[in-house]
């Protein structure tokens, strides 16, 4: 009877010690092993989307900037060209046929 007890005791207090102490060697283990895999997954996680977003947006603006001030430059050279051409050929056209016009009418006059 008493080795039946002891042994019967022995064995619960065994695997209930057993037990316990595998339970939390696994749950702190695992807990320390998910923990540390999801940070460093996040790190990559967050490593890569401020790669990627930086890149992208980078990309993005560098071609929005491009075409934004291609465009803006070429309509602002455009019309300023236009706008000189204009005076200038204005002015000349002008000049050009007073000059044309004072000859032509001096030269009448006179004769």
């Amino acid at each position: 009877y008493l080795a039946r007890y002891c042994t019967g005791y022995l064995w619960r207090y065994s695997a209930r010690y057993c037990t316990g102490y595998l339970w939390r060697y696994s749950a702190r283990y695992c807990t320390g092993y998910l923990w540390r895999y999801n940070v460093h997954y996040s790190r990559y996680c967050i490593g890569y989307l401020w790669r990627y977003s930086a890149r992208y947006c980078t990309g993005h603006l560098w071609r929005y900037n491009v075409r934004y001030c291609t465009g803006y430059l070429w309509r602002y050279l455009a019309r300023y060209l236009t706008g000189y051409l204009w005076r200038y050929s204005v002015r000349y056209c002008m000049g050009y046929l007073c000059r044309y016009l004072a000859s032509y009418c001096t030269g009448y006059l006179w004769r």
